[in-house]
């Protein structure tokens, strides 16, 4: 499945370590105003290469300009979504609950930088001690906030994955 993501995973993995760990989903892209909010916000020159940047059309565009005129999404939210929904991306990565529940609305499969985080975990790509390490960073080291309920939804998660991974299932 081909991933299209706002500024929010890509910036709170980045700021985690993490980012590496999108590599796994085949496909990552995102538009020219998230990559414009990633330089802002990182004062990094470039995304990695192996994240793709495409133009939305001009119909795609105008599209996001309404949502945000209605002040449903933000702007890189709002292009980086019409984006997914016009070229038929099947996944949108996101961090934002408005953005999450739009896109959830119109289909598409959705994962956060937690998701990521659990799903590397599910797929051993990150041992016991990694993982737990990376979810600290994730925690503690980025601007993603996370309420208590579900930083506690999060470790548990976690705990039943790293357990399901040492029972070797």
């Amino acid at each position: 499945m081909r991933w299209m993501s706002d500024t929010g995973p890509l910036l709170h993995l980045h700021q985690a370590g993490l980012l590496d760990l999108l590599q796994e989903k085949p496909g990552v892209s995102t538009t020219p105003t998230v990559v414009e909010e990633w330089r802002r916000k990182t004062g990094e020159a470039a995304l990695p290469e192996w994240v793709r940047t495409e133009t939305p059309e001009p119909r795609t565009l105008r599209k996001a300009r309404g949502w945000m005129r209605q002040g449903l999404l933000d702007h890189g939210e709002a292009e980086s979504l019409a984006h997914a929904l016009a070229t038929g991306t099947g996944g949108f990565l996101t961090d934002d609950t408005a953005a999450r529940e739009f896109a959830q609305a119109n289909g598409l499969v959705v994962r956060g930088s937690l998701g990521v985080l659990l799903m590397a975990a599910a797929r051993r790509r990150l041992a016991d001690g990694p993982a737990r390490a990376a979810w600290y960073r994730l925690a503690h080291h980025s601007t993603l906030w996370i309420s208590p309920a579900l930083r506690r939804e999060t470790t548990e998660a976690l705990e039943r994955i790293l357990a399901k991974n040492a029972a070797g299932k």
